[in-house]
């Protein structure tokens, strides 16, 4: 069985066509890190640009002024501060916005901390960047926590157009709510944030395993070698297993080489700090108790298991049809259906769904207050995209070998 295992896996390296895919695929991910890193800038305090380890310094050195409990008392600090310049003429224009030199030295080394605060006294569903500041008053910030308690609750109650939370909903994610410890710590997250930002990128991979495994069965039909192994000793039995076991491992290391080289670029460059910090930080209103390190774990586990899946249905396809293009063509709508999709501000049911395709799982988004409950159980998108993709890998798997063997020959 090693023997036939070897022997698939040297077929599929060493096809022309796969080995341009294999490393195409890995320069482009390269470059693609390369130019987030190198577009990677900003404004200092004096309106020059910064790049490199110019940018990340200053950025770093912005955030850890800001870094620390983020109690009510310094919520209420900062939106006294802001109060105090937006009220001050002399630091806004005529338009009403901020001088390059406020804007300079005070907004943009904020801004993300700034719009994270005013997020959190926005109304449900809502998203102001930081905008409605000078509608809230300072002694609001010392209900920071309670306020983001609230808008939860508000949001488990006004629910969607046809959607409505069930009273297991509610308790569940009252419950979740519980397990994130406040008051937050804020700080430099490092590269966590920009892996989370990075992340949906790990979609080129996937489909580059599709093309690299689609003629694993298809392509025995194509040059009428499935004659030929299906009458011999181990045709319908080991060798079939040894197709999709090779399947598996090839297509795991090479996402695996595109995985390590994103988290290596991006906390090589930017700095491993903050992987322990809360994710609430990007965003108060995130429902998940995981901290930046947690949250990029998770979601790269939710991409192996999309990956899984996606060969499963690849193997699966390959077996039933007598080229590799139909497969390529099905396995293109699965991926990247959803890029013509969007999601509906008013239909809850069809949201449950979108968040689902693969598309758009990959992507890392924790934010939406999201859940299916099955009766008394309920599961956030989070851990239902786990239970989806396994459970087409476990139910497909079976069958992609099946049609091979059943195969007549001619």
């Amino acid at each position: 069985m090693r023997t036939l295992i070897k022997f698939e896996l040297a077929k599929l390296y060493k096809k022309k066509m796969n080995r341009i895919v294999f490393w195409g695929t890995c320069v482009v991910m390269a470059v693609l890190c390369f130019m987030n890193v190198q577009q990677s800038w900003i404004y200092d305090a004096n309106g020059n640009a910064l790049k490199g380890n110019d940018y990340v310094d200053y950025v770093k050195s912005n955030a850890e002024d800001l870094s620390g409990l983020l109690t009510g008392e310094k919520v209420r600090e900062t939106i006294a501060e802001y109060h105090e310049i937006i009220n001050n003429p002399e630091n806004l224009t005529e338009d009403g916005e901020f001088t390059d030199e406020m804007f300079y030295q005070y907004y943009l080394p904020k801004s993300s901390y700034l719009v994270m605060i005013g997020h959190n006294y926005d109304e449900p569903w809502i998203q102001s960047y930081g905008s409605n500041l000078f509608e809230v008053k300072p002694q609001d910030g010392l209900q920071f926590y309670e306020q983001r308690e609230k808008r939860l609750l508000q949001s488990l109650e006004i629910g969607t157009s046809d959607w409505k939370y069930t009273k297991a909903e509610k308790e569940y994610w009252i419950e979740a709510n519980k397990r994130i410890e406040t008051p937050f710590m804020y700080g430099y997250v490092g590269g966590w944030d920009e892996i989370i930002e990075m992340i949906g990128f790990l979609l080129i991979p996937i489909l580059s395993v599709c093309i690299m495994t689609a003629t694993v069965y298809a392509g025995e039909y194509e040059v009428n070698a499935d004659h030929i192994i299906l009458t011999t000793k181990y045709g319908k039995s080991k060798v079939i297993g040894a197709k999709s076991i090779a399947v598996y491992i090839y297509g795991l290391l090479f996402f695996t080489i595109n995985v390590v080289l994103i988290c290596v670029t991006f906390l090589g460059y930017y700095g491993t700090q903050g992987g322990n910090l809360p994710i609430q930080i990007m965003n108060a209103e995130i429902p998940y108790s995981y901290s930046f390190m947690q949250a990029v774990i998770i979601v790269i586990g939710i991409d192996y298991m999309i990956l899984v899946a996606m060969m499963t249905i690849t193997l699966f396809l390959s077996a039933r049809m007598k080229g590799g293009l139909p497969v390529l063509a099905i396995m293109l709508i699965i991926l990247l259906g959803a890029l013509f999709l969007r999601v509906s501000e008013m239909n809850g049911i069809y949201n449950h769904i979108f968040y689902l395709l693969p598309y758009v799982a990959l992507d890392a988004g924790m934010v939406d207050v999201l859940s299916y409950p099955f009766g008394g159980i309920v599961l956030n998108y989070v851990e239902m995209r786990y239970v989806l993709y396994l459970l087409l890998a476990v139910v497909l798997l079976p069958f992609a070998g099946r049609a091979f063997r059943r195969h007549q020959v001619q």
